[in-house]
């Protein structure tokens, strides 16, 4: 990923980099949130009305699989700790640097 490319050092270099890391997680927020939006809102509604409870049971377990080998043995522990190297390094992860 170009995050993980741009944080791997443990610091932005400069204000292009900060810049480009900005762009790249604003970017990834608004293509989640619609993403997530018409999942929401048109797919999973869609997919109740249409499919019998036992078949959406079925669903909802291939998505928790899909997940799981998705983010391996870790699953989201280790987005977690990506997300705290990302933080780290964009300088973003003392929160009271950024609150009263």
């Amino acid at each position: 990923s170009l995050v993980l490319d741009l944080t791997k050092s443990g610091k932005i270099k400069g204000g292009s980099e900060l810049d480009e890391l900005t762009l790249l997680t604003k970017s990834f927020k608004d293509m989640i949130t619609a993403h997530a939006a018409w999942e929401e809102t048109i797919i999973f509604p869609a997919m109740y009305d249409l499919l019998p409870p036992g078949d959406m049971d079925e669903v909802n377990g291939q998505f928790m699989d899909s997940e799981r080998r998705l983010l391996g043995g870790k699953g989201p522990e280790e987005l977690y700790r990506q997300l705290d190297a990302i933080e780290e390094a964009a300088g973003t992860h003392d929160l009271a640097v950024f609150t009263f």
